[in-house]
């Protein structure tokens, strides 16, 4: 008896031909059955591997949408467009003034009020500047006839002296003279020649002499004094007094000078601080009255403003910018990938609907309990499951200038599909141990028997 083993198929599987009655005379049959199935299972297996890999080393999301920030602009008061915004999808860049509104109101009736307290104070200023200029005109007159009045005293004072001197040279002359007088008369009242009383006589002509000479001495001594304190640093005229009142006069014009030149001052003061208050109030006024917000980023608009002479009211929303410049990816993934995912990786992102790929940088990842800001954002975020977690994509800059681009708001609300690289590969190393074992099974002379035996221990293994 041949005790050859050969293989039989029952209900799928591998069995030894000594489980099999009559049928286990055809021993071809099953064996050649066996070899397709393994052979279909190889191409099957690796099929799956092939459609699988991507996904057996990262994971693929379509459920990503586009995003970007909007920039509202709102009415600070009840006005007036004069310039409207543009049309929807229309570019604006960085710098560019997106629309003008007037005030409906004036907000300069307080700056009137201000320039009515400025006027009135330049001329009081003004007033008190002429006064200063006529004291000071008043002053120089005064002083230029304190000087001629000085200079025509010294030279009076001057002829005085001379009188004083020509005096007292007359007065010693005549002391020289009653002297030899005295002297001629006491010899002859001593020889007899003339009587007593001429020499009394004689004696009181001298001390009468001596005495003018003593008040004319004096006299240019007064007179020198008086012309010495006329030219000095006071000025006193002590003959008249006239310089004295000059001076007064002069003294007082001073004063006044000096009190003008101190409220000067403080009108200066108050000029100045009105001034700051208009510079002030007309730059809030100037606020007050236009609004003509500027472009921080290109972007395309959103939502126009109507159209210019259209009334708007306070709080009013006139128009948003979509700011392009910020661009992002929400991408929804199950949660369990939270800690597979790490800021700053990149992404593989694909349009739909486009073939081109490019990569994008993780810069954030939410949680399923955080509140989206959905209000600044043009596009709803798509995380639909409580389950699910949020990955922020950075985009990369695009040219707003470009009619595609900016037709299309910079692709927002656009949907995407993005490949993440996690370092998970438990699937696709089992797909390949498979096939490996298959494809082995192929390519040596075994017996299916014993292929049976090996397909068995690889399911355990794995």
């Amino acid at each position: 008896m041949d005790q050859r083993r050969d293989p039989r198929t029952i209900a799928g599987e591998l069995v030894h031909p000594s489980t099999q009655g009559p049928l286990a005379s055809n021993t071809g049959k099953p064996v050649k059955t066996t070899l397709i199935r393994i052979t279909a299972a190889t191409v099957l297996l690796g099929a799956a591997g092939y459609a699988m890999a991507p996904r057996a080393t990262g994971y693929v999301s379509s459920s990503a949408v586009v995003n970007a920030p909007l920039v509202a602009l709102i009415a600070p008061f009840n006005g007036v467009i004069r310039a409207d915004s543009g049309e929807v999808a229309d570019p604006v860049a960085t710098g560019e003034t997106l629309f003008v509104l007037h005030n409906a109101r004036s907000q300069r009736s307080h700056l009137q009020t201000l320039d009515a307290d400025l006027a009135a104070l330049e001329g009081e200023i003004s007033g008190v500047k002429k006064q200063i200029l006529d004291l000071q005109v008043h002053s120089d007159s005064i002083d230029q006839r304190r000087q001629a009045r000085i200079a025509a005293r010294t030279a009076w004072f001057e002829i005085r002296m001379r009188e004083a001197e020509a005096a007292i040279a007359g007065s010693r002359v005549n002391i020289d003279r009653f002297k030899k007088d005295r002297e001629r008369t006491a010899y002859l009242t001593k020889i007899g020649g003339m009587p007593e009383k001429d020499l009394v006589r004689a004696e009181f002509d001298v001390a009468a002499a001596e005495t003018d000479l003593a008040r004319d001495l004096a006299f240019f001594d007064r007179v020198k004094f008086e012309r010495d304190t006329l030219s000095g640093v006071s000025g006193a005229d002590l003959s008249t007094g006239g310089a004295d009142q000059m001076n007064d006069r002069l003294d007082d014009i001073a004063l006044r000078i000096t009190d003008s030149e101190a409220r000067l001052q403080a009108l200066g003061a108050r000029r100045a601080g009105l001034l700051t208050q208009i510079a002030l109030g007309d730059s809030e006024a100037l606020a007050q009255e236009i609004f003509a917000p500027v472009n921080t980023a290109d972007g395309v608009i959103w939502v126009s403003s109507a159209a210019a002479g259209a009334n708007v009211a306070v709080g009013q929303q006139i128009a948003s910018v979509l700011d392009c410049s910020r661009r992002f990816l929400e991408v929804e993934l199950p949660e369990r990938h939270f800690e597979d995912i790490a800021a700053g990786s990149l992404a593989r992102v694909q349009m739909k609907g486009s073939r081109e790929t490019f990569f994008g940088e993780v810069v954030a990842i939410y949680g399923s309990g955080a509140r989206t800001n959905g209000d600044t954002h043009a596009a709803s975020p798509r995380i639909s499951t409580t389950a699910g977690l949020r990955a922020i994509v950075n985009l990369p800059d695009v040219d707003v200038n470009d009619i595609v681009v900016s037709s299309s708001f910079c692709d927002v609300g656009r949907t995407a599909e993005v490949r993440f690289e996690m370092a998970d590969d438990g699937i696709l190393a089992r797909l390949s141990g498979a096939i490996g074992y298959l494809s082995g099974l192929l390519e040596k002379d075994q017996h299916p028997d014993d292929a049976r035996l090996q397909i068995t221990s690889w399911n355990r293994a794995s």
